[in-house]
């Protein structure tokens, strides 16, 4: 019996899938003339070389993304576009910042388009994420190579492992607020190295946004983001040094003096929201992997507050109208409403 064939296009995109089209599509917009402004300064050849993939790559995949949108009926989203970067501006960042961004950003796209991949039923879907999800991985490989080469990569803590099998038998596997807890796991170093990485990373980008927006209001709004991260990496970083494990380097001498942007206020805003948004999901996951409960109290109050920030973003946006409206389900009583002559 042969299979049963289905033209693909007639099969209705699933909001989830129209929902991590959109998503991607902001986020390729993003780093695609992100990208663009790095090439103009970039002074490394292999870090030049690396970006010059990756801008060429992502533009790929916004036509693709534009033509799908096309074909389903959908609008395209704004996105990012070449109005938000001024390509003449002087440099605001290091060639040593552009490809630990590079890195962060093709692991963040590893896990929202794998997550994607899974969600997704339609095949020309599940193709489109497979595809970019191969191309990202070769990405991941070089953007590591190359950083291992030049000795700016750190890896995670080494630790001594026992040989043997245990298991836990007493409850205060997990207490951590007195002198007695218990050393790390290997779950938990691996969640506080790379939140370290992360909001040093942070820290850096909105350090140049600070500097070079022209809003009193925005400029206030990227200096408390900067607090947070900054205290967020030391926080971190400090439980692992207390159990005498290596933390990551702070970058805090990879951004330039230049007082002049190189991105749109718009941008600036829309970059610091989505990287907070991406933080909040690093933190659930650490979250659901740490036993120990100081560091469970930890994640819970950093959640809380980093939700607080990226609430104070969107209004930020909303009130400047630069917050795009993701598709939204049919408003049935509108609808009704609407056909009745009453």
């Amino acid at each position: 019996m042969k299979p049963i064939e289905h033209k693909t296009e007639a099969i209705r995109l699933t909001s989830t899938e129209i929902g991590h089209l959109w998503n991607t599509y902001m986020l390729e917009s993003t780093v695609h003339h992100m990208f663009s402004y790095f090439l103009q300064h970039v002074v490394d050849e292999n870090i030049k070389d690396i970006l010059e993939i990756n801008l060429n790559m992502t533009n790929d995949s916004l036509v693709l993304l534009e033509n799908t949108f096309k074909k389903a009926g959908l609008h395209t989203p704004r996105g990012t576009i070449s109005e938000d970067v001024f390509l003449t501006a002087p440099r605001l960042y290091s060639d040593i910042f552009y490809v630990l961004y590079l890195n962060s950003m093709s692991q963040f796209a590893l896990m929202t388009y794998s997550i994607a991949y899974s969600q997704s039923s339609r095949a020309d879907i599940r193709e489109f994420f497979k595809h970019y999800l191969n191309r990202l991985i070769l990405v991941n490989q070089q953007v590591t190579e190359l950083m291992l080469k030049k000795g700016i990569y750190v890896r995670a803590p080494f630790v001594l492992t026992e040989l043997e099998v245990d298991f836990v038998k007493k409850e205060s596997f997990l207490t951590g607020f007195v002198s007695d807890k218990r050393p790390l796991t290997v779950f938990e170093i691996t969640s506080l190295f790379s939140n370290a990485q992360l909001n040093a990373l942070g820290t850096v980008l909105l350090t140049g946004f600070i500097q070079s927006s022209k809003s009193k209001k925005l400029q206030k709004h990227f200096m408390s983001g900067k607090e947070l991260s900054n205290k967020y990496y030391h926080d971190f970083s400090n439980i692992l040094l207390e159990e005498d494990l290596t933390a990551p380097p702070s970058y805090a001498g990879e951004v330039m003096d230049s007082t002049e942007s190189p991105f749109s206020e718009r941008l600036m805003l829309f970059h610091a929201t989505w990287l907070t948004s991406f933080g909040l999901s690093t933190y659930g996951t650490a979250l659901a992997s740490v036993q120990r409960r100081d560091l469970t109290a930890l994640y819970v109050k950093v959640m809380a507050q980093v939700g607080i920030y990226a609430n104070n973003g969107v209004k930020l946006m909303i009130e400047n109208e630069w917050m795009e409206q993701p598709p939204l389900a049919p408003d049935r009583e509108a609808i009704v409403k609407t056909k009745s002559p009453y």
